[in-house]
């Protein structure tokens, strides 16, 4: 078991046993000293662990802090606990007062076994800083964590990287506030920077207020065109070799469904990857042979049934009942639907070349959710609208047009 999955494990131990922790000592008992195990130090060993560490400040004697953990003979990390659920912000202080004790000191961690506020002194050496360069939760483990937590472990203990760590992660932090207000609200001077080289007259105020609305629709059109080549890219990553090149739809091959792989899927969201679960996988797995029985007039073709297994991941993943999804085939239409065969999410046509898909909603959530990443145009039903692909993976490129359209079918299945 790699140290993910460790944490993992000790996430759900957490979850499991917290509402029955009533104080202090039982938080360390159940909650914290399984965490500095799972750090790979041996809590018996004073060499490695001391509770009580005697961390004493100017006039201010018995200072104690719950525990000091050394590396190399030297007090590397401080952990000041808490009871479980109680609000961390106002012990702070406390627990400068035993960092700045100890010169050596790099990192003091306060805890309540759930929530862990990791500090250090980047702004004045030796000198703990006031708010934590990261704030972590057991219960929701990110990346981000995940490599911090993975530097603070005994094997990997360095106290010049977890600094180099602490300082990126602030600074980071930093600059995405700032150019998220950038990107918001453009300054005068970065609108005077953005058009300099496309007008080449003198920038006055009222051609900055002119190009205003310009440079802020030109931002999010950016934004969007730099998602979709991300999408784009990811979705060519994991195309299967064996896919066609374009769609067709050959009935004298037997049908199979695709299934899901350790290969990463793109997410509705388009914005990371993510892997599936173990309990989506098996969810998946059900042979072609049943579900052409119960859905279908006649039998499915292959790519019929690699467009529904695309819909059926992109569901999977949002945490859809993907046991509502179903399909229905005849000899020019694909049809996969949502709770009844009439629910349609999409309809696949082989009657033109190339192929197109029909969604059941209007061109301008279309444009909104698609851009250009794709050619549509208006169906004969003006709330409908009629999309061209040239595969399979094309699919993928519609994630958030299927969510937003299962969406809409649950409202009307329950009456919102």
């Amino acid at each position: 078991m790699n140290f993910k999955e460790q944490l993992e494990q000790l996430s759900q131990q957490v979850a499991e046993r917290k509402s029955h922790i009533v104080n202090e000592e039982m938080t360390k008992q159940s909650l914290i000293i399984p965490f500095i195990q799972l750090l790979g130090y041996d809590i018996f060993n004073p060499l490695e662990v001391r509770p009580e560490y005697s961390a004493d400040f100017a006039k201010k004697k018995g200072a104690r802090v719950d525990y000091a953990i050394f590396n190399e003979n030297d007090a590397s990390i401080f952990i000041e606990a808490k009871t479980v659920n109680e609000s961390l912000e106002k012990y702070n202080s406390q627990l400068a007062y035993y960092f700045n004790a100890t010169h050596q000191l790099k990192l003091a961690i306060l805890t309540n076994g759930v929530e862990y506020y990791f500090f250090t002194d980047l702004n004045v050496t030796n000198v703990m800083d006031e708010s934590p360069f990261l704030r972590f939760n057991i219960l929701s483990i990110t990346d981000e964590c995940l490599k911090i937590l993975e530097q603070i472990r005994k094997q990997n203990f360095n106290t010049k990287l977890i600094s180099a760590l602490a300082e990126e992660l602030v600074y980071k932090k930093d600059l995405d506030a700032a150019i998220y207000r950038l990107l918001k609200d453009p300054n005068n001077d970065f609108i005077r920077f953005v058009i300099k080289d496309v007008f080449p007259t003198r920038i006055t105020a009222t051609v900055i207020d002119k190009f205003r609305p310009m440079v802020k629709k030109s931002i999010l059109d950016s934004i969007e065109m730099i998602y979709h080549e991300k999408n784009e890219e990811a979705s060519k990553q994991i195309s299967d070799p064996k896919t066609p090149a374009s769609l067709t739809r050959n009935r004298n091959k037997k049908p199979t469904v695709a299934q899901i792989t350790d290969e990463e899927i793109i997410s509705p969201d388009c914005i990371k990857t993510v892997k599936p679960t173990e309990s989506a996988i098996n969810e998946v797995a059900v042979t072609v042979e049943e579900q052409t029985i119960e859905q279908s007039s006649i039998e499915p073709s292959e790519t019929d049934m690699e467009i529904y297994q695309c819909v059926k991941n992109i569901l999977s993943l949002e945490k859809f009942d993907t046991a509502e999804l179903g399909f229905h085939a005849t000899s020019d239409c694909f049809n996969i639907y949502y709770n009844n065969v009439a629910a349609s999410i999409l309809k696949l046509y082989f009657a033109e070349s190339p192929s197109y898909i029909v969604i059941p909603l209007p061109i301008d959530d279309i444009a909104k959710r698609i851009g250009n990443l794709l050619r549509y145009e208006q169906a004969s039903n003006p709330n409908s609208t009629k999309i061209h692909i040239d595969n399979v993976q094309d699919i993928y490129k519609l994630a958030r047009l299927i969510i937003q359209r299962v969406k809409v079918l649950q409202a009307i299945n329950t009456g919102i």
